[in-house]
């Protein structure tokens, strides 16, 4: 699958979806009550395709969108490796469950 993003130090990218689905990103969150909560999650790996950049970026583009070639929001740049090119990104689905688990929110949408 084709994806792009628009990183806010490297400009337009372009990339395809990787086979590779890390999982197993893993946080620990306190409760109210004092008890830990531990909080896992998954990323996708990108690959570059030339000549449009790497998504081994340097700093500042963690947080950018991730786009599908129609400019649809399919998820958010965590960062990746300079050496590689190979970039990761959190599904959109992933990142709403994350946004409504710990604001509490019972919808999230991008319009």
């Amino acid at each position: 699958m084709p994806l792009c993003k628009i990183g806010s130090r490297t400009g337009f990218t372009e990339g395809r979806l990787g086979a590779l689905h890390v999982t197993d990103l893993q946080s620990w969150s306190k409760n109210p009550d004092g008890s830990w909560n531990k909080v896992r999650g998954s990323l996708h790996e990108i690959f570059p395709v030339a000549p449009r950049g790497t998504f081994g970026d340097p700093p500042g583009d963690s947080g950018d969108i991730m786009m599908d070639r129609n400019g649809s929001f399919v998820g958010l740049y965590v960062g990746g490796f300079l050496e590689s090119g190979t970039g990761y990104f959190m599904e959109a689905k992933d990142l709403f469950e994350d946004i409504r688990a710990i604001t509490g929110a019972t919808d999230v949408k991008v319009p």
